[in-house]
């Protein structure tokens, strides 16, 4: 399957608290909370209640990261969508502490796309700025130790220090979408690693049976192509339509629907953003799809996959 190229680069916030705080289990949301907030309060020059009128729009980096528009054609992969996947994900740590003491570490993951991995320094100032604002109950504030660029948190580039805040230029970017699929793959597991919301004309999938390939195949190549078109410079006649899926059989489903919420500030109340985790075993004529598959683990895919949502591993079975 050929897939127009994504690049994206991953970055490791190492964070520590000045102070004792508690967090949620799953703090995917909360960071993406704060660091909303933080972005705009760091970066609007107008402090204006709404951007909308706001002349300064096209060259603001808040506008162009939180409020990407809509372009005004008729692409499938963006039929019926209210909402656009933002330019970047925030990987929570997986581990569930909720406890950390002063002088304790976190880590938070950010991947960046595209044209958008040049923010980078807008990024690490705005969680300076999440530091002094403080996150979680109470509010707790921490500082930025360290930003490294990795792809696997091994053999780490640092990119700034506390002690050295200078951003250095020159991270590794890398593609998706430029390898080659394998051959003979009839069998592969996607192991899920945070909750795949999968939803459709506002209804929230929470059946484990309702999950098959073609839910996953036509969520994930909406992903992939709303990513490569809007942030990375797609070109319009490199999507394809979409690949005949019913050769593909669900073989094992150990998926369970994991009951998760969030608290918007921006409407005061708690929200719902449960999905499935667990695995699901796939088999059939793969082949074309491994490069997509491939993809997802550094996309993610459903809904929310901002918050660190819809993460998983694919592991091809011999």
């Amino acid at each position: 399957m050929k897939l127009s190229k994504i690049t994206y680069s991953h970055f490791n916030f190492t964070l520590q608290f000045i102070e004792d705080a508690i967090l949620p289990a799953f703090k995917g949301s909360m960071f993406r909370g704060s660091f909303g907030w933080a972005f705009r309060k760091t970066i609007c020059v107008t402090k204006a209640a709404e951007c909308e009128g706001c002349t300064l729009q096209q060259v603001c980096a808040y506008f162009l990261v939180f409020e990407t528009e809509i372009p005004q054609n008729n692409l499938w992969f963006l039929k019926g969508a209210k909402k656009l996947s933002h330019p970047f994900i925030i990987a929570p740590p997986i581990e569930q502490i909720l406890e950390y003491k002063k002088g304790e570490t976190l880590n938070v993951g950010i991947t960046l796309f595209g044209n958008y991995i040049l923010l980078l320094p807008h990024f690490i100032k705005t969680f300076r700025q999440m530091g002094i604002m403080g996150v979680g109950a109470g509010r707790k504030k921490f500082k930025l130790l360290k930003v490294t660029n990795t792809i696997d948190y091994e053999h780490a580039t640092v990119i700034c220090e506390e002690n050295n805040p200078e951003v250095k230029s020159g991270f590794n970017i890398y593609s998706l979408g430029n390898g080659a699929d394998q051959e003979n793959v009839s069998e592969v597991t996607l192991n899920f690693i945070t909750p795949v919301r999968f939803q459709k004309a506002g209804n929230v999938f929470s059946n484990p049976a309702s999950v098959d390939f073609n839910l996953i195949y036509n969520s994930l190549l909406r992903r992939y192509y709303t990513i490569s078109h809007l942030y990375c410079n797609a070109e319009k006649e490199e999507y394809p339509s979409p690949l005949d899926v019913s050769d593909i059989k669900v073989k094992n489903n150990n998926l369970h629907f994991h009951k998760l919420e969030r608290y918007t500030t921006r409407q005061k109340k708690k929200m719902e953003i449960s999905g499935f985790t667990g695995s699901i075993i796939l088999s059939g004529n793969l082949t074309p799809f491994v490069s997509l598959l491939k993809a997802g683990e550094k996309l993610n895919i459903g809904k929310n996959t901002v918050f660190g949502l819809g993460k998983y591993k694919m592991e091809i079975n011999k």
